[in-house]
């Protein structure tokens, strides 16, 4: 019944999906499959949480366990299968270091950028050894992260992005593809 469930639920999301749409359009489809498929339950509640485009929270623990970064398809900001140096990653990583950081949850389980099609799923291990143990790193994050817009881009640009040309070939990742 379970597998049923999943089968039929995507069959939805694919005939609803439309890369012509945009980003919270196709974040809402994958919320609602997600809802209705992996994470049916009372105990996870899924939804934006503060900047974070899509959270998982166990309500339980009363934490976020699973971090999203939503594009909008074909954006010229989300990773590839070859090329994670890109906004996405960044958005993805700025998410993490704030919320273990700065929110103190050390329940984060997985990371995940998706367009709606392309998933790619990160352990949260991974991102506490490349990024979240560099205690220089999540300062200069932490301390530049109470202003926004042009102070975000530098944030993205400046510290992030250099760190993640660094590590890029270390960030391993489960890839699904639903398309």
């Amino acid at each position: 019944a379970a597998l049923e469930r999943f089968r039929s639920q995507l069959e939805i999301l694919l005939k609803e999906l439309d890369p012509a749409d945009i980003e919270e359009a196709n974040k809402g489809r994958v919320k609602t499959f997600l809802e209705k498929t992996l994470w049916a339950s009372n105990s996870y509640e899924i939804n934006a949480s503060g900047k974070t485009d899509l959270t998982i929270k166990d309500k339980n623990l009363e934490r976020n366990v699973v971090l999203f970064e939503f594009k909008k398809v074909n954006s010229p900001e989300m990773v590839s299968k070859t090329d994670l140096v890109k906004k996405a990653m960044f958005e993805l990583v700025l998410y993490y270091i704030l919320e273990e950081h700065v929110n103190r949850n050390t329940s984060i389980r997985h990371l995940i950028i998706s367009d709606g099609y392309k998933f790619f799923i990160f352990e949260k291990g991974l991102f506490y050894e490349l990024f979240g143990k560099d205690k220089k790193f999540v300062h200069e994050i932490t301390s530049s992260e109470h202003a926004s817009g042009e102070k975000r881009d530098y944030i993205y640009n400046q510290i992030i992005k250099p760190k993640v040309e660094k590590v890029s070939g270390k960030l391993s990742f489960t890839f699904v593809d639903l398309g």
